[in-house]
């Protein structure tokens, strides 16, 4: 099962934040067509861990390259894997940081949900 991670700006520019993820392809173009002043892209993810979409509003946890300090995980964000239980995607941040030396970010972005003001959507355990 996959979804579309939907950014904004240009792909070729320092700037192309994650605004949200959609159900599918089809969505996306809405958004496209919808609101062309925000230059809409998208990029198909699996969801690693599931076998039917998701409910409108479930959280996906998007697991982004490069660490905290990362100078462009925010601003041009390079989305590996996408999970819809959380425990199972930390245990793939945990696996991939232990086989490569690889630091990820976990992001929790609500299917269904668009924010043009590119939130943080970075979770850290409280």
């Amino acid at each position: 099962m996959s979804v579309q991670l939907v950014f904004i700006g240009e792909f070729t520019s320092n700037y192309n934040p994650i605004v949200g993820v959609v159900a599918d392809e089809a969505t996306a173009l809405k958004l496209f067509h919808r609101h062309t002043e925000h230059k809409i892209s998208w990029e198909q993810i699996a969801v690693s861990d599931a076998t039917e979409t998701p409910a409108p509003g479930s959280l996906l946890w998007v697991l982004i390259q490069g660490g905290p300090l990362s100078p462009t995980a925010y601003s041009n964000p390079s989305p590996v894997a996408a999970y819809a239980d959380k425990g199972r995607a930390l245990e793939e941040i945990a696996r991939r940081k232990q086989l490569y030396g690889e630091e990820l970010l976990l992001w929790r972005v609500p299917l269904g949900t668009i924010d043009f003001t590119a939130p943080d959507w970075s979770y850290a355990e409280a």
